[in-house]
């Protein structure tokens, strides 16, 4: 149980493939009821595609497991929660290693739960303007064409697909930092 003493820590929740080409079907008021059901507090979602904001004294680890047991279990398959705290995501949009200018349709963050050297990457298809960068728990895409016409974008998602990584575009990732910086 959590009490009241207990400190505080807001994180973000990202969760993969959720209301994608109308597979893993969760109305985000679901997903509100189950983290507050938890304990969890200050629950807000953030779109229709699996993103939370809330404040817990659990840690990172225990939230992983906690809403990963009880979300798989309503979308009956395992579930690779992802979360960061608001600090992480200040990090993770400070670290963005490519032209801050770009377009915001351009640039995408793929969150994994494990860090990562690039090496299940392997040699990866390269536009002439397509970039990516390995960064610990991140891996940054520039992708000047967009996500859905990228062969770079594809071949991240699909070599990442079993190892508990999801990923967000350049707006979402800033409103999840703007959410959870503005409870911490």
């Amino acid at each position: 149980m959590i009490s009241p003493d207990d400190e505080r820590i807001t994180y973000a929740l990202l969760l993969p493939g959720i209301n994608v080409g109308g597979h893993s079907l969760l109305p985000m008021t679901v997903l509100r009821d189950i983290l507050i059901g938890l304990g969890f507090s200050d629950v807000r979602t953030y779109l229709q595609s699996g993103n939370a904001v809330f404040t817990t004294s659990l840690t990172a680890t225990q939230v992983v497991s906690t809403a990963g047991k009880a979300l798989g279990e309503i979308l009956g398959r395992d579930l690779a929660v992802v979360v960061r705290t608001a600090e992480q995501l200040v990090a993770v949009v400070q670290g963005w290693p490519f032209d801050r200018a770009a377009d915001p349709t351009t640039k995408h963050v793929m969150f994994l739960q494990q860090a990562s050297d690039g090496e299940n990457l392997g040699e990866m298809p390269q536009g002439t303007a397509e970039q990516y960068w390995v960064c610990g728990t991140h891996i940054y895409l520039y992708l000047p064409g967009g996500m859905g016409r990228s062969k770079l974008g594809a071949s991240v998602t699909r070599r990442l697909a079993r190892t508990g990584a999801t990923a967000r575009n350049w707006n979402t990732v800033s409103a999840l930092r703007d959410m959870a910086s503005e409870r911490s």
